[in-house]
């Protein structure tokens, strides 16, 4: 908002320079963003602009900075007459227009503005018309109060000319003082004569009321609209003035009659006279006490505030104060100018004498309060973990919605979920849409969506989420955390087994060793002991591409899984190996083969990995061949060559036992 130094410097005699001001202000007040010339262009808060978007408001606050004496110009026109029917003002919605004050005056003439005003209205982005409406736009920018004038001779009725502050109707239009016409939506809140429009309420006067060279009688309207009103009327029409963007913060009502005495005094001054006033609407917002204890200021603030400093600074903001002592301690009365929205308590006042004293002068201390290190829970942990674990195979994360549509919830699962059929649909009782009408009970149908997504722009992918799914019980709702992993790739035909490898050195990332991988048809489950953890099965994504995705209760993770890793010393001795390869049938899993051979093994098998897989029409129907290295070493010797055949043997025949292997 720009305000003019000029005008300041007449409010607050001995005003220091406008860069002094600029640093003052940014201090204490408001943020100055610009200094240029004649022109202070500052940021004024919304809640501040009925007390502070003014040039009084800014004398106020340049007077409690500087410690000067600003000028008072809150002075009301006691023999201002009113009542004698040249003006009525009816308010037909008394929500969107609060208060209505017109004051009719005779004007010696209507001219040229003198060269201090046009400057002053530059300065604040308003251009000069003429000596009329000049001083209704100079009482704006003094005392924050929008104003305007009509021609009264101009205005339909014979003796008593009537205003109405009404809504329009279909079909009425205003051709308005910028040289535009503008059809008026139905509803919106206009100042109307007898007969017609005048203005529209708040933002634009009309051409054929307004003031010019041959008006010898004016009406001056000051008035309280609801902001929000205005600013949606302005947003329609597309139509803006300083005025509209002033009543869009609802000012306050007492601002009213304080900028109707200004620009009356104003015209007087060049010798006009008032003839009759008239006020409608509510009464002006009444003047509120606060009272200030100077014991709750040094409290808040950490430190005292001296009784005179204090009830200075306040009497400089515009305050009226009176000391006194009660109960043993310093208080002040302050009596808070009606058009301060933003006081209201004790709090408030510490907060202007603080900021005006100067935040920096706010001793800093150190708390005095038990300091302990910031712990986060196991789930977070965990999370953590598993974010790093599968950011180390360049897995990117996602976050879907916890909500399905009802055909998602069943989307390439047959409505089943991780671990069992009997799962029973959450669902939301006042769906926002459609599409979000179940709580998720599986991950998989999202990140399943992801990966088509995802297949349009990239030849592989490869992602993970971690999240809540949600399922129903005779207890209620039941929540587990969950664990997916997404895979699609256009030249892999065996991503699956992909996954599988991921899902293996994940969960040994995750200190979990005692798994098998089941084959169940479709899907291939991941089991400790009785215990589910997860599965992994195949999915269709776009044509050409395969993929697959995977499922982990994180819950069951969790309770498995071990923090921190167990380090063993590493053996002086060699060690040695045995490559063993074995004809089994196809219905044989590798990995209860790998399962058992740990097992049956000594103390001295310290590994068993699978080397090699192959079938072909030469081993036989639903035969295959695998090749297994066991690894022995010893952490007391070193093994000898008879010895580890010895080991070997016994492994080979208890894998011939268990699954009738064939050593090849």
């Amino acid at each position: 908002m720009k305000f003019s130094y000029s005008l300041l410097k007449t409010l607050v005699p001995n005003l220091p320079s406008a860069k002094k001001l600029a640093e003052g202000f940014n201090m204490h007040s408001f943020e100055m963003e610009e200094c240029s010339g004649d022109v202070l262009d500052i940021k004024v808060p919304a809640n501040l602009y009925s007390g502070r978007s003014h040039h009084y408001g800014l004398a106020e606050e340049a007077a409690a900075i500087f410690n000067l004496k600003p000028k008072n110009i809150y002075r009301r026109l006691i023999n201002a007459p009113e009542g004698r029917g040249l003006v009525k003002v009816e308010i037909k919605d008394g929500d969107l227009c609060r208060r209505y004050g017109a004051r009719v005056m005779e004007v010696a003439s209507v001219g040229q503005s003198d060269a201090l005003t046009k400057k002053i209205l530059k300065s604040c982005g308003i251009n000069s018309i003429n000596s009329v409406v000049d001083a209704m736009n100079l009482a704006m920018v003094i005392t924050g109060q929008p104003l305007h004038a009509f021609d009264y001779d101009k205005l339909a009725g014979n003796k008593t000319k009537k205003i109405i502050v009404r809504k329009s109707v279909r079909g009425e239009v205003l051709a308005a003082l910028d040289d535009k016409t503008y059809e008026l939506p139905v509803g919106t809140l206009v100042i109307a004569g007898e007969d017609r429009p005048l203005a529209i309420a708040g933002i634009k006067g009309g051409a054929d009321s307004g003031v010019g060279a041959k008006t010898k009688r004016i009406l001056i309207e000051a008035a309280n609209f609801e902001g929000s009103n205005i600013y949606r009327t302005s947003r329609a029409l597309g139509l803006s003035t300083d005025a509209s963007a002033r009543f869009a913060h609802d000012l306050s009502m007492a601002l009213v009659d304080l900028g109707l005495d200004l620009a009356t005094m104003l015209i007087s001054k060049a010798g006009g006279k008032v003839l009759d006033s008239f006020y409608a609407g509510r009464n002006s917002k009444k003047q509120i006490k606060v009272s200030l204890r100077l014991s709750a200021y040094a409290k808040l603030m950490g430190e005292p505030i001296e009784f005179v400093r204090a009830k200075n600074i306040l009497e400089k903001l515009g305050f009226e104060v009176r000391a006194k002592i009660s109960k043993g301690e310093g208080v002040l009365d302050v009596q808070v100018p009606a058009w301060r929205d933003d006081i209201g308590e004790e709090e408030d006042l510490i907060e202007e004498l603080a900021r005006i004293r100067g935040y920096a002068q706010v001793k800093s201390e150190s708390p005095v309060i038990a300091l302990s290190s910031h712990r986060i829970s196991d789930d977070q942990a965990f999370s953590s973990r598993v974010r790093l674990a599968l950011g180390g195979y360049l897995m990117d994360e996602v976050i879907n919605s916890s909500f399905l549509s009802e055909k998602e919830s069943g989307f390439a699962f047959g409505g089943r979920v991780m671990f069992g059929s009997d799962w029973r649909p959450v669902e939301v009782e006042n769906p926002i849409s459609s599409d979000k009408a179940i709580l998720r009970g599986s991950l998989l149908p999202k990140i399943s969506q992801n990966l088509w997504e995802n297949a349009k722009n990239f030849e592989t992918v490869s992602i993970f989420e971690i999240g809540s799914i949600f399922s129903l019980n005779k207890n209620g709702v039941d929540e587990k955390k969950s664990i997916a992993l997404g895979f699609a790739s256009k030249n892999n035909p065996k991503i699956i087994l992909e996954a599988k490898g991921v899902v293996y050195d994940f969960l040994k990332s995750l200190n979990i060793y005692d798994f098998i991988f089941v084959d169940r048809g479709e899907e291939l489950f991941v089991e400790c002991g009785r215990a589910v953890l997860g599965r992994i099965l195949s999915v269709p994504v776009a044509r050409g591409w395969h993929g697959a995705v995977v499922e982990l209760d994180g819950g069951k993770l969790i309770a498995l899984s071990s923090e921190e890793a167990e380090y063993q010393p590493l053996s002086r001795f060699p060690g040695t190996w045995r490559d063993i390869s074995l004809l089994l049938p196809h219905s044989v899993k590798i990995g209860s083969v790998i399962d058992v051979a740990q097992k049956s093994g000594p103390d001295e098998l310290v590994d068993v990995d699978l080397m090699d897989e192959y079938s072909g029409p030469n081993l036989g129907s639903g035969k295959r061949s695998i090749t297994l290295r066991l690894r022995f070493q010893s952490k007391e010797r070193t093994l000898l060559d008879e010895e580890v055949g010895q080991m070997t043997a016994r492994i080979i025949a208890v894998l011939k036992e268990k699954f009738s292997a064939e050593v090849r």
